[in-house]
């Protein structure tokens, strides 16, 4: 367990912005308390963009992510309230002991996503493979290159 406490090259803990990001928001009387307030901070406060390159090491990096103020789901790790308002994607819900897992329907109960394999849990981001499998299963979205994450989701 020890191993998902301390920082990676993609889950970089230890960059001065996310520290300061996690000074800012962590708010509360315990750790559990704390850990929801940056949950809902992330989610709420970091826009939500999925035209990214992915073929940068920064599309996967936390420390990037807030620098920019936007990111996607890996390297935000949930949607932000306002998009799944506006889409009517229930948004994530995080009490501290449970996992927040993306919902497989929307606010209308229609399927929007599904989960074909479960890919593991890791201590930082599996950049590497995620890439690869992109590659092999997106390969004409995949390459579209730096002027892809030019591009606003709104």
């Amino acid at each position: 367990m020890n191993e998902y406490l301390q920082p990676g090259r993609f889950v970089d803990s230890a960059h001065p912005a996310v520290i300061d990001f996690a000074r800012q928001h962590a708010q509360g009387a315990g750790e559990r308390e704390r850990a929801v307030a940056l949950y809902y901070a992330v989610r709420d406060t970091i826009r939500y963009n999925p035209f990214q390159n992915f073929m940068a090491d920064d599309a996967y990096r936390a420390s990037a992510c807030l620098e920019r103020s936007l990111g996607w789901c890996v390297s935000k790790a949930a949607f932000n309230l306002s998009l799944c308002k506006r889409f009517r994607v229930k948004p994530l819900e995080f009490d501290g002991r449970e996992d927040s897992i993306f919902h497989p329907f929307d606010e209308d109960d229609r399927r929007h996503m599904e989960y074909l394999r479960w890919r593991g849990e890791y201590a930082d981001v599996p950049a590497e493979e995620i890439k690869r499998v992109f590659r092999e299963t997106y390969p004409e979205l995949f390459n579209l290159g730096p002027a892809a994450a030019q591009r606003q989701f709104v």
